[in-house]
């Protein structure tokens, strides 16, 4: 059996949430013996925005008002709202076999296994096998659309990936 390192960091805010991902990544590309599965939570309603991802998608004033932080995460994707949830990260050290596989690939196998131990938890969700064209390139938001290997529920996207 494979060891993976688990951590549970709790609601923190969105900028620590980002800034451990990413040491977590520098970690593991010097000196990380195993995978690191993550889960956490956040402190206050957060966006985070895709790396690559215009920050003018973004009206700063109107967060500001409703208390909304704003980040960018080290992985692309679109906008995420976050807070009444459980978020997670994966990271693999470069000797890992998951790091060699593809983006899409890897999206695959974890998503494989979160659909399996949802299931045990009574949630029967979909692995989505195409990209549903929902207007990609005109809204900014992650959830407003699932992309190949991401799951759904009832057709709408349950969980996302970066």
């Amino acid at each position: 059996m494979e060891s993976w390192y688990i951590l549970e960091t709790g609601a923190r805010s969105g900028k620590f949430n980002m800034e451990l991902d990413e040491r977590l990544l520098n970690i593991a590309m010097e000196r990380l013996p195993c995978p690191v599965l993550r889960f956490y939570m956040w402190e206050r309603p957060t966006i985070s925005l895709g790396y690559h991802q215009r920050i003018d998608d973004i009206n700063f004033e109107d967060c500001a008002k409703e208390g909304v932080d704003i980040v960018t995460r080290p992985t692309g994707g679109r906008a995420i709202l976050h807070f009444d949830e459980l978020t997670y990260s994966v990271v693999v050290p470069p000797s890992h076999p998951l790091s060699s596989l593809s983006l899409l690939e890897s999206y695959k196998r974890i998503n494989s296994a979160i659909k399996r131990g949802l299931a045990r938890l009574g949630v029967n969700c979909e692995l989505d096998s195409i990209t549903k064209p929902t207007d990609l390139l005109k809204n900014p938001s992650c959830f407003s659309s699932t992309s190949k290997y991401e799951l759904s529920f009832s057709g709408r996207k349950l969980v996302g990936s970066a």
